[in-house]
């Protein structure tokens, strides 16, 4: 059985799906449509905002250390001397 190849064409752009406003679409539902989804975005941004906000609700709670340092800071470390260095014996 002989392989089969589809006929030359645009057969694979049947499944691409573009959305195009219909030409006839008057101006003001456009801008509507545009103005609602701005709408949308607003609302999005702002309870993204309180969300962030509402985390850092524990932090003002528990009095964390936000810029300040956990613990005291560490004293300095002896300096232990060392013994004077030798020299090689000649051989």
């Amino acid at each position: 059985m002989p392989f089969q190849v589809p006929p030359p064409g645009r057969a694979h752009a049947r499944l691409t799906l573009v959305i195009t406003p219909e030409p006839d679409s008057p101006r003001a539902a456009l801008f509507l449509r545009a103005t609602l989804i701005r709408a949308w975005l607003l609302w999005v941004a702002l309870v993204a905002l309180l969300g962030a906000a509402v985390a850092m609700i524990p932090l003002a709670w528990r009095r964390a250390p936000v810029g300040r340092r956990l613990h005291h800071p560490r004293r300095p470390a002896r300096v232990i001397p060392l013994p004077p260095a030798r020299r090689a014996a000649p051989r």
